[in-house]
């Protein structure tokens, strides 16, 4: 069996690894210590390639009568083909299968053809974007088994090679901005020889392939060396005008390979250009630093002989190549040999291989940390605090491992958002401490820090991780996009303005123009921000510019009243800043222009004509013709308002003139409050006409006994008709005092003047039985003889007046008394008040039982015990 088929077969069944670090390197960075730089990549958004292998299958590489000693034995261009196929295959399995955070896997679309004299495509376009490996397996074998050995296919006309592929890329739907990226692999040994045609010619020839592709498709050729033939010098200038080759790129579109060994290296360094990653340097012999933080390292060693290995050993003399835990070694028997060691402990390796010569062909392919942004999960706002948290991993979303004894080793990271083609530093990101609230468990390599977003749409987060070597050297662990996450736009919603519909076409004279706006969501729900919000509103005409001040009022709701004075045009601007808090840009995220009419209006003013500041009875006094005579009834307190015009106060016929939509019971406010309390009266009642012209009139009742103060005002729902106002000017408040019924006062005393009359006359009548008198008083004329009719019992009382005694002349009247205290209890004093006339009055005598008492007209007054006895 041909040796270099069975290599290519055995360096295929444990290429993988190798594999995903080739093409992971395209989202993953190089660190600094291997000396790399990207060349011009595709564009970010372009994640397909279309790649054409164009194989020389004349005589020369086979082997033919006329060359019969081959320039390729081992079928290595057999095997450049095979290895890109499951190379790319392999490659877009594992990175779609590690979900490798805000990266998408490239999809490659592959044909081959071979061409001598003649063109075929022995492998048509075949697009390798395997979902899982049974499907790869599937897809896999069948394309490896038409990449196989070819007879012998004549001369060499690269013409119809050319043509071939140029068919094959018109069965593609033609790239938009440059996507899919077009690339043609050159292998060939040997310059354009084409004897069926008399009028070739090498420089027609070759002139002829410069416009068979546009400039933007990618020619690599790579030429194998014919010991029997100088044919590179008199056609690499060709070459390097059909590919634009340029000695300043990276890699040389065009290339001479001395060794059979050196096309698959060379493969290698193509599809790293296509992946815009620079090439591969050498791996010298000896001494090689291995940095922190790598998830895996892979050396490659491309063979001349199979016998050839690599032989290397770590800092403690480890031999890496006899399979230690964590170590692979696979294609150990192949032309094409790797080791791949799993998270390598940094420090230095000493990298030989046993062939004993110097100018070895080894590769190194580090796998570098990824990362995963953790928060946010889901999309935020805009304006609003977000915490931005992500962790360092591996492929495999395993976190990067600590060295804390190794200082010099330790993480510097940095972070940038990218949104808008705008890039905010959120540097100093702070580890993350384990907490059982965490949404991550494992907090090794976890950072977080917070941002406001300023922009909407998709951000990205980038992140740049440095560290250093064991030589002190400073490295980059990772520098790329860990994820992304989508914000959500914050936008203002006008909720009134002049341009919103109203109950009037036009802003009223002396009315309010409320201008309202809201921060909402895309669900058209009101947001806050985590920034503040500089609002300003400039008013002009009707007289001085005015400045309004706008206020939040409630969630996201921003408001401001303008009263337009005057009639006639009016400007306003508003707009709305917000200075952001990386950089203290200042953003305008809303701006507006008005121009607008305001109409005249006529003022509509408040007089409250009733009650004037006094006292008022909260109940009245009625009489009436059953007991209790007399009852007390509420007295309702009048509240007369009248509507009149401001300047001549003269009444608006409210009924007459269309001045409100709304019902007169409904126009005004009444507030009543008590003074002594502080607080409202509860007053349900209504404003009525009274048939007089602008007046209003409603009547409270059940007023406390105290001072109150009543306010009249429009009522806030109280609408007018376009083209009125209320005037700016309410009446002022009166203070009015609920006080009793002054005619019960009247009652009251009364009632009290009869209660004292009737005391009185009690106590009279006690005093005058108290302590009475006793016996009898009788009247003798001159003769002795008792006059008749002229006799007084004095029992019951303790005084007695006796007046026109009958019989008895010159007397008007005698006071009678008991004497109080005396040691008789038939003791009075007597008292004689004669008539007019000469006769003076008697003085108040004392008379005891039997004694006497001289008359006018010589009566004789006698008190006896009783009348028998006188």
């Amino acid at each position: 069996m041909n040796h270099g088929v069975l290599s290519v077969t055995r360096f295929l069944r444990h290429w993988h690894r190798v594999l995903l670090c080739l093409l992971l390197l395209q989202c993953l960075p190089i660190p600094a210590v291997w000396g790399q730089s990207p060349t011009s990549p595709p564009s970010s958004a372009c994640h397909e390639i279309e790649l054409v292998f164009i194989i020389d299958q004349s005589g020369s590489m086979g082997g033919s009568i006329s060359h019969p000693t081959p320039n390729d034995p081992q079928g290595f261009r057999f095997s450049g083909p095979k290895f890109a196929v499951d190379l790319v295959g392999r490659q877009y399995l594992t990175f779609a299968s590690q979900n490798i955070p805000g990266e998408t896997p490239s999809t490659f679309h592959i044909a081959v053809v071979y061409f001598g004299d003649q063109a075929q495509t022995v492998m048509p376009w075949s697009t390798l974007a395997p979902k899982d490996n049974p499907s790869w397996q599937a897809l896999r074998n069948p394309l490896l088994a038409k990449i196989s050995s070819s007879d012998n296919l004549g001369e060499t006309n690269f013409l119809r090679a050319f043509d071939e592929a140029a068919n094959l890329f018109n069965q593609r739907p033609p790239p938009v901005g440059g996507c899919p990226q077009r690339a043609v692999m050159v292998l060939t040994d040997g310059e354009p020889a084409v004897s069926d045609d008399p009028a070739f010619s090498v420089d027609s020839h070759m002139s002829t392939l410069e416009t068979k592709f546009p400039p933007d498709y990618r020619i690599y050729v790579t030429a194998v060396n014919d010991p029997g033939s100088p044919y590179w010098s008199r056609v690499s200038s060709y070459w390097e005008r059909i590919s634009h080759d340029d000695p300043s790129l990276p890699l040389r579109r065009t290339a001479l390979i001395g060794r059979q060994d050196d096309i698959n290296a060379r493969f290698t360094q193509i599809l790293l250009d296509l992946a815009g990653q620079a090439p591969r340097p050498n791996v010298p012999l000896g001494r090689y630093v291995v940095p922190p933080y790598l998830q895996e390292l892979c050396l490659v060693l491309y063979k001349q002989d199979a016998a050839e290995h690599l032989d290397i050993s770590d800092l403690h003399g480890t031999r890496l190549s006899h399979n230690p835990p964590g170590v692979d070694v696979s294609g150990y028997d192949d032309l094409i040999e790797s080791l791949c060691v799993q998270s390598p402990k940094p420090g230095e390796w000493n990298v030989q291989t046993t062939s004993g010569r110097a100018d070895v062909r080894i590769h190194a392919f580090p796998i570098l940390t990824a990362g995963r942004l953790t928060s946010p999960k889901t999309s935020t706002l805009q304006y609003q605090k977000t915490t931005i948290a992500f962790q360092l991993v591996d492929s495999q979303q395993v976190p990067l491992p600590d060295y804390p004894a190794e200082p010099h080793y330790q993480l510097t990271i940095t972070a940038t958002v990218q949104a808008a083609g705008r890039v905010w530093d959120i540097s100093n990101p702070q580890p993350v401490k384990p907490q059982v609230s965490r949404p991550v468990t494992d907090t090794r390599q976890a950072y977080e820090t917070t941002f406001i977003p300023v922009e909407s749409g998709t951000h990205e987060v980038h992140v740049h991780a440095l560290s250093h070597d064991i030589d002190g050297k400073t490295i980059s662990v990772m520098k790329g996009k860990i994820g992304d996450f989508f914000v959500d736009p914050v936008t203002l919603q006008v909720l009134s303005d002049p341009t919103s519909p109203g109950r009037c076409p036009n802003p009223q004279q002396g009315l309010p123009m409320e201008f309202a706006y809201r921060l909402q969501d895309p669900a058209s729900q009101p947001v806050t921000t985590d920034i503040p919000l500089r609002w300003t509103a400039e008013v002009g005409g009707g007289g001085a510019p005015v400045s309004l001040s706008m206020q939040p009022v409630s969630t996201g709701v921003y408001s401001t009243t303008f009263f337009p004075q005057s009639s006639g045009p009016y400007t306003m601007q508003v707009t709305t800043m917000l200075q952001e808090p990386i950089g203290g840009t200042e953003q305008q995220i809303f701006a507006r222009d008005y121009a607008f009419e305001v109409k005249p209006t006529q003022k509509v003013a408040l007089t409250l004509a009733h009650p004037q500041p006094g006292n008022y009875p909260g109940q009245a006094l009625r009489l009436q013709w059953k007991p209790p005579f007399v009852r007390l009834e509420p007295e309702p307190l009048d509240i007369n308002v009248e509507l009149v015009e401001p300047e001549s106060g003269k009444p608006l016929d409210i009924t007459r003139t269309k001045i409100s939509p709304t019902p007169p019971d409904q126009l005004l406010d009444l507030r009543v409050q008590d003074t002594t309390t502080g607080n409202l009266v509860p007053i349900s009642l209504a404003f009525h006409t009274t048939g007089r012209p602008g007046e209003l009139r409603a009547q409270v009742t059940n007023l406390n006994l105290a001072e109150h103060i009543v306010r009249v005002e429009p009522s806030q729902s109280a609408l007018l008709n376009c083209g009125w106002a209320w005037d700016a000017k309410t009446p002022d408040p009166l203070e009015v005092k609920i006080v009793q019924d002054p005619r019960l006062y009247w009652l009251y005393g009364a009632i009290l003047l009869l209660i004292a009359l009737l005391a009185a006359m009690l106590y009279w009548r006690w005093a005058i039985t108290h302590d009475a008198c006793k016996g009898y008083l009788v009247i003798h004329d001159h003769h002795g003889h008792r006059v008749p009719g002229a006799s007084f019992d004095l029992a019951g009382r303790n005084r007695h007046t006796f007046k026109k005694i009958p019989g008895v002349t010159g007397v008007r009247r005698l006071d009678v008394w008991k004497v109080r205290g005396a040691a008789d209890d038939y003791c009075i004093k007597v008292r004689v008040v004669p008539l007019q006339g000469p006769v003076p009055r008697q003085g108040d005598d004392n008379m005891l039982l039997g004694g006497s008492k001289i008359l006018p007209n010589n009566y004789r007054l006698l008190y006896v015990r009783s009348l028998s006895s006188s």
